[in-house]
């Protein structure tokens, strides 16, 4: 199955990642996003709806405030649709909070350890909680999907969270999966 997603990041690191590809930071003691360890793009959740590049776009623009020169990345993938874990499945939303409830105290213990960072500091142990259910279970997704609530806002202490998604988003955890990375024009 092709999957296409959109990054935003800036011009300069847009160029490394067309020359060197993506790189994923694998360390532990760091707090994953919210999908878990990977590469992020948004998705489309109607095909060419140009959903997930204006979605990319507004993440660069207020989330990254200091990337002065923004670019957005179209990033082609290919995978086995048995390797996918979409977290928009009813069934697989239980799995994840069942786990979670369960292990409450293993996961209070472990973020002791983790390094203060941004994610941290944000407060949302899901892609921890991810990354524990899919080691546990040795399960091999190499893409995570779900629907997600990302705060675009520019006005501070405003309206930061909501249970009402407002994009689709792609954790690629394996770069296997990318099959062609280009600009997308403005």
């Amino acid at each position: 199955m092709e999957i296409i997603g959109y990054h935003g990041t800036s011009k300069d690191i847009a160029e490394c990642i067309l020359v060197d590809g993506f790189r994923i930071d694998r360390d532990i003691r760091k707090l994953p996003g919210d999908l878990g360890r990977g590469v992020y793009t948004f998705l489309d959740k109607e095909i060419n709806s140009g959903e997930a590049i204006r979605n990319a776009r507004n993440f660069v623009k207020n989330i990254r405030r200091n990337i002065l020169v923004p670019e957005i990345l179209k990033v082609l993938c290919s995978v086995d649709e048995n390797q996918i874990m979409n977290f928009n499945d009813p069934d697989n939303v239980k799995i994840f909070q069942k786990f979670r409830e369960n292990n409450q105290e293993v996961l209070n213990k472990e973020l002791d350890f983790l390094k203060r960072n941004g994610s941290f500091n944000r407060g949302n142990m899901d892609g921890y909680v991810i990354e524990m259910l899919l080691n546990r279970f040795n399960i091999s997704s190499l893409v995570v999907i779900k629907d997600t609530y990302t705060w675009f806002s520019t006005e501070l202490n405003r309206y930061k969270k909501s249970n009402f998604p407002n994009g689709r988003e792609m954790c690629i955890r394996d770069l296997k999966v990318i099959k062609d990375i280009s600009k997308v024009e403005r």
